[in-house]
């Protein structure tokens, strides 16, 4: 029989150590809620797509924005602060994205859930998909577990 590792129950505790290791959890959820913030701006103000992937409703003909834009898509953006104002906030088990100002996280209700304008045109942004879920939570493992450094001797 072949031996692997050289060093079997000291891996074992190393590894029950650092697996209840908060530093290391916290870490990997900071990267992981900047990893949504960037994809979530990626996907709205550049590629102005909603969280399914589909274009998001054009703007009315009287929104002004609607004649300035340049980009010949909606991104949601028009001084930039509603995604300026996105961040995140680290829970005991998760991390909670939020717009910090009020009145940001109001305009982002009203086009992510309620509606905005007269007809109440809705462009759900701010969720993840479960092919973005899936990518997150691959994410997060190979994060975590790049953390964790575990000291493997190979024989």
């Amino acid at each position: 029989m072949t031996k692997i590792v050289d060093n079997f129950d000291q891996v074992i505790n190393d590894i029950k150590r650092k697996l209840s290791d908060d530093g290391v959890k916290r870490r990997t959820l900071a990267y992981i809620a900047n990893a949504e913030i960037a994809r979530i701006k990626d996907r709205t103000q550049n590629k102005g797509k909603d969280f399914r992937g589909n274009p998001f409703i054009p703007y009315s003909k009287k929104y002004t924005r609607a004649k300035i834009k340049e980009s010949g898509h909606v991104d949601l953006t028009d001084t930039g602060q509603m995604f300026s104002s996105l961040t995140y906030r680290l829970a005991n088990k998760s991390a909670d994205l939020f717009f910090s100002q009020g009145f940001q996280n109001r305009k982002a209700y009203y086009h992510d859930v309620a509606g905005v304008g007269k007809k109440k045109v809705k462009r759900p942004f701010f969720r993840l998909s479960d092919k973005e879920k899936d990518v997150m939570s691959n994410l997060f493992a190979k994060g975590y577990f790049k953390n964790i450094k575990l000291n493997i001797k190979w024989a």
